[in-house]
């Protein structure tokens, strides 16, 4: 599986990435569980970990944008912002293709995996709830570059 879900209480979804993705089904499973959170109606912020991934098919940009350009089209929106740690260049390229294709329906805090981030990295792979991350988002603002709706 491409993208392990982990769901807990208190509004904080996290997604660890493994590997690249393998079968179109890995991408719509992906799609899929993020569809059934907005089918909860109940808000919720994501961390994606994409420090275990591999290089993606560029044509998976492509569909994740319009998968973006089909959430915008909701009336409300369920997804607070985002926190993506950046593996590397390569992941950084397609998050600038997807954005640069369609801007995201909620903030996103792009933050780099080097050594120098690597505690803070750490803090937030471990982070429990949403008003925990949100802490170390407004503590740590300079260390983020964030990609506004």
């Amino acid at each position: 599986m491409w993208a392990d879900y982990y769901y807990n209480q208190n509004e904080l979804v996290k997604i660890k990435f493994n590997n690249g993705i393998n079968t179109r089904d890995d991408f719509d499973n992906f799609i899929n569980k993020w569809k059934e959170l907005y089918e909860t109606k109940k808000h919720f912020s994501y961390i994606f970990n994409t420090l275990n991934t591999s290089l993606v098919n560029p044509y998976y940009c492509y569909l994740m944008a319009n998968f973006i350009s089909d959430l915008k089209k909701k009336e409300i929106q369920y997804l607070n912002f985002s926190v993506i740690i950046v593996k590397n260049l390569a992941v950084r390229i397609l998050l600038n293709i997807i954005f640069g294709i369609q801007k995201p329906v909620a903030p996103v805090y792009l933050i780099e995996n080097n050594n120098k981030n690597e505690l803070l990295i750490n803090e937030i792979v471990n982070t429990i709830s949403n008003n925990e991350l949100k802490n170390i988002l407004e503590n740590n603002r300079d260390v983020f570059t964030i990609i506004n709706i």
